[in-house]
């Protein structure tokens, strides 16, 4: 082919057809241009074939992060809110007379130990992490997924906040004063593979949770760690409302 060009060149230089010679390198350059406008073309194509392929293998995968987070953080709601509940039945118990609560009875052993509950939801963030530290996340096409993303850290940090609080109140508060006026044993949550072997195991000393309902700083503290819950539950609701937005998200682009 490149012989055939040649030879007409040399043919239309020889002939001293010069105005036909300068078409004729004119329309083959346009050809080159042409050609080389394809074949950037047909790589082009190539790469965003492949940035599609590549789109939905990490969308996969972020599906599957965000379903497990979805799911961890939807038991601990419910954690959240039995912790509320279990309070919330103290407090009618507080400062009432010691010998009614032992003739009616008193919402013990295990529900005083709500105040030690420290179950949060620490959420998974693998393959975000891997987006963003690698800059993959460009190749997800949807702007709107990926500010989604990005701001999805900003409200695991106000739970992460809201759970912290919680801890520093049991570590504290809450824990010195148990430790202190009751007896763990008697007041047991029986956690399979935890509490278990301790179930049929009670105190030689007597716990007198009647007294510590008397007590001014226990309806402080049950009324204080009722609070941090309730804040903690609305934090993780607002969490689990994005991440259910994002998968809504992320499945519209995986169709």
């Amino acid at each position: 082919m490149i012989k055939f060009f040649r030879k007409i060149r040399q043919k239309l230089l020889s002939e001293n057809k010069f105005s036909k010679y300068l078409i004729y390198a004119f329309g083959e350059i346009i050809l080159v241009v042409i050609g080389i406008l394809i074949a950037l073309g047909i790589n082009n194509w190539n790469t965003h074939t492949q940035n599609l392929k590549k789109e939905q293998q990490l969308l996969l995968k972020l599906s599957s992060e965000i379903d497990d987070n979805i799911d961890r953080l939807e038991e601990t709601i419910a954690s959240h809110l039995k912790t509320t509940e279990s309070l919330e039945r103290i407090l009618p118990y507080i400062h009432i007379d010691s010998s009614i609560i032992s003739t009616i009875g008193a919402p013990f052993p295990n529900t005083i130990l709500e105040l030690l509950n420290g179950e949060f939801f620490r959420p998974k963030r693998t393959v975000r992490n891997t987006l963003i530290s690698t800059g993959n996340i460009a190749l997800i096409q949807s702007s709107e997924l990926q500010f989604m993303i990005s701001e999805l850290l900003a409200t695991e940090n106000r739970y992460s906040w809201a759970t912290d609080q919680t801890m520093k109140f049991i570590d504290n508060n809450s824990l010195p004063f148990l430790m202190d006026k009751t007896q763990i044993l008697n007041n047991l949550f029986i956690v399979p593979g935890i509490t278990e072997n301790l179930e049929q195991k009670k105190s030689n000393f007597q716990s007198n949770n009647g007294k510590m309902l008397s007590n001014a700083y226990f309806e402080n503290l049950v009324a204080t760690k009722i609070i941090l819950t309730n804040q903690t539950e609305r934090e993780a609701k607002r969490l689990l409302k994005d991440y259910e937005k994002i998968r809504v998200k992320i499945k519209s682009e995986l169709q």
